[in-house]
């Protein structure tokens, strides 16, 4: 259970790690496709289309999404700071930058340029954090995507996932905001079936045409 906490990110550390016979468990997770989160884009509100675009492109958790202001961005050098301010502390209370990555860049344009006057956080009061989970469903099933456990988690997930395939593993632990690169690695890096197809010789997205036959079988069903 104490594990389970720090893997989705409430709590830092589990206290009973080091007991003897206790393990870190990974479980499976699901990342999410383009295509799923394309629709949901499609079907999202404006403050919804920010906090997916936050947590799939910048990897960030979910109070850090919604109590990001616009003073942490630096629109220069493409670089949110996650700090903490009056109302709000940081996991581990330490501050870090995150890459604006190309995806997420016009999503902050646009939502800085229909910005309210003298609005502090990128992320108003439109989303209500106790109602995450009820909103996000009703988004899935306008988006038609399947559900999948953790939703904003998960989008992080994918996000680390997907920069461990560009960058080294101490530059996305540092960009996740964790405390060790074994967590990083351990919690939130997947292997995509890309990465199985290039070490077996395949392309991508095969033909069947292409693939060995069994004996008898005029169907072209795959071996």
């Amino acid at each position: 259970m104490f594990q389970m906490a720090v893997e989705d990110d409430l709590l830092i550390v589990n206290p009973f790690d080091k007991l003897a016979g206790s393990g870190h468990y990974a479980q499976a997770w699901h990342e999410d496709t383009d295509d799923e989160f394309g629709r949901m884009m499609d079907h999202a509100h404006p403050d919804w289309k920010l906090m997916l675009g936050l947590c799939r492109y910048a990897g960030l958790r979910r109070g850090e999404a919604l109590n990001l202001r616009w003073e942490n961005l630096d629109w220069n050098r493409h670089r949110l700071i996650i700090i903490a301010n009056e109302e709000w502390r940081p996991k581990y209370r330490d501050s870090r930058t995150v890459p604006v990555m190309p995806e997420l860049y016009p999503l902050l344009l646009e939502a800085f340029q229909n910005a309210k006057a003298g609005q502090e956080r990128i992320i108003e009061d439109t989303i209500n954090d106790h109602n995450i989970f009820r909103d996000i469903h009703v988004l899935w099933k306008k988006a038609s995507v399947v559900p999948w456990k953790k939703p904003l988690l998960t989008l992080r997930k994918t996000c680390l996932t997907r920069w461990a395939r560009q960058f080294p593993q101490h530059v996305v632990k540092e960009w996740a905001g964790h405390a060790s690169v074994e967590t990083t690695a351990q919690f939130y890096l997947k292997v995509g079936e890309e990465a199985y197809e290039r070490a077996a010789g395949m392309m991508p997205q095969q033909n069947a045409e292409q693939l060995p036959v069994a004996k008898g079988d005029k169907s072209g069903a795959a071996a």
